[in-house]
């Protein structure tokens, strides 16, 4: 979770000791925080991400799908069929001088070698994204939260077995758009660079 259950339980006034409706606001954070991700167009919390594909820029640097990346563990290159896809994995020292997170560590960067281009000719396996969340995100977290919590107690659908906002089965509750779009437009600097 971006944001701890009790710290939404703050924004919204509730007592922290109060459990019975743990459920549904922990299904009210899922949603706020895929709303939020989804918008984006990436994860926040650090996570590894193994032999993704990306295609060869033709130059140095690649910007990679998830940020800030924090390690990179392998580049591998496509190297054609036979029997099946043949892969090879580039050697710092041999294939190129050293490796580089750029671009506020959006991207790769290796010199001595370029990207080769092409059509997924590059798997990528790295770790990427926030050990700490950027404060204007989890500020974003829980206005939308207190937002669709907010229509919610209007519409008298907190104590239902299943309130639905984006996702899921139904949906139960509706909340003032604009307000919504205000708040996501406030994080748009956040945004990935590549969707």
């Amino acid at each position: 979770m971006i944001v701890a259950l009790d710290d939404y339980k703050d924004v919204l006034e509730i007592d922290k000791s109060n459990n019975s409706f743990d459920s549904i606001l922990n299904d009210m954070a899922d949603e706020v925080e895929s709303k939020i991700e989804e918008f984006l167009g990436r994860s926040l919390e650090q996570a590894e991400y193994t032999d993704e594909l990306y295609d060869g820029s033709g130059s140095s640097m690649l910007i990679l799908k998830q940020f800030p990346i924090t390690t990179v563990a392998s580049i591998k290159q496509y190297d054609g069929y036979s029997g099946g896809e043949v892969w090879t994995t580039l050697v710092l020292g041999t294939d190129y001088e050293r490796l580089l997170y750029v671009k506020e560590s959006t991207a790769v960067y290796m010199d001595g070698m370029a990207f080769a281009k092409g059509v997924q000719n590059y798997k990528i396996t790295y770790t990427a994204g926030y050990q700490n969340v950027p404060l204007e995100i989890v500020q974003a977290c829980k206005k939308l939260m207190l937002l669709y919590y907010g229509e919610t107690r209007k519409t008298k659908t907190l104590d239902k077995a299943s309130v639905s906002i984006t996702m899921g089965t139904t949906t139960t509750t509706t909340y003032d758009k604009e307000a919504e779009k205000r708040i996501l437009d406030s994080i748009k600097k956040y945004m990935a660079f590549n969707i």
